[in-house]
């Protein structure tokens, strides 16, 4: 989350994880998640898939190597965060765990748990009011971490679930 530029750390005002996959190496986690196998026939994620693309990506390097896996860094000094994530999904106990880990380290979290949601349910924005709500709630997040850097249009259909994410309500 840090970069360097002429030598000084550049730390953005914020992040935002929505869905995060934290650690690559999430089969060999004891005791293994509950929501792995709990939500695997609701999830449209498959551990099978999570297996196949974590060997994909990583490469030859090894699953729990913080490059891939940052569950593993040191997460001291990380900005405020917001972390979404559908109570039905495979990944909901890795996000929480996560969470828990960057509190932890003196970060400030936001945790947005969307009740029967799956994998990045924000994607399903234009077919669910509640998957709208959660951008929503994500963009409410970066206009207080961010004050007058963030302009949101809306249209008429909108207002009232903007209203109410605005009221924490959503």
């Amino acid at each position: 989350a840090s970069k360097k530029r002429g030598g000084e750390d550049l730390v953005p005002a914020a992040m935002v994880l929505v869905s995060p996959w934290v650690d690559l190496d999430v089969f060999n986690t004891t005791p293994e998640p509950k929501s792995l196998s709990a939500n695997a026939e609701i999830d449209y994620v498959s551990p099978r898939v999570l297996a196949f693309v974590a060997e994909s990506y990583a490469g030859l390097v090894n699953l729990t190597d913080p490059t891939v896996s940052p569950t593993h860094l040191n997460l001291k000094g990380l900005p405020p965060t917001f972390l979404s994530v559908g109570q039905c999904e495979i990944l909901r106990d890795q996000a929480v765990a996560f969470s828990e880990k960057l509190q932890a380290a003196g970060t400030i979290v936001e945790m947005d748990e969307a009740e029967d949601m799956p994998h990045c349910f924000q994607l399903f924005a234009g077919l669910h009011p509640a998957c709208q709500a959660g951008i929503l709630r994500i963009a409410a997040f970066g206009r207080r971490m961010a004050p007058g850097q963030l302009r949101i249009s809306i249209g008429a259909n909108e207002a009232d679930a903007w209203e109410g994410a605005q009221q924490g309500d959503l």
